[in-house]
């Protein structure tokens, strides 16, 4: 991974890319249980949330600073018992797949 850089994702420089990372993964896989593609408000409300629950997206950008990977992790239940647990997720474009970034 020499030539990749681990970076704080911002909605300003990174939704876009998360914004098809997270379709692809929505149309093609069983990552995401969603029916419909999410849009840029979508990700705003995402990028929000994250934010306000102290929240980090964490992604990884090859050398001409392209988002390859990103990861993140957030609240996984609003129970009592749930309070220290979280939910984390990984997703990676699909055309750099299989080659470490996860």
């Amino acid at each position: 991974m020499s030539n990749h850089s681990i970076v704080h994702c911002t909605f300003d420089r990174h939704a876009d890319a998360i914004l098809e990372i997270f379709n692809d993964a929505i149309l093609n896989s069983t990552a995401l249980y969603e029916y419909k593609v999410r849009t840029l408000q979508t990700m705003a409300s995402w990028f929000d949330t994250k934010r306000a629950g102290g929240f980090p997206v964490i992604g990884v950008e090859d050398h001409d600073g392209k988002l390859l990977a990103f990861g993140s992790y957030g609240s996984f239940r609003p129970f009592p018992a749930n309070k220290y647990t979280v939910e984390h997720s990984v997703y990676v474009r699909k055309d750099r797949r299989g080659r470490g970034l996860g």
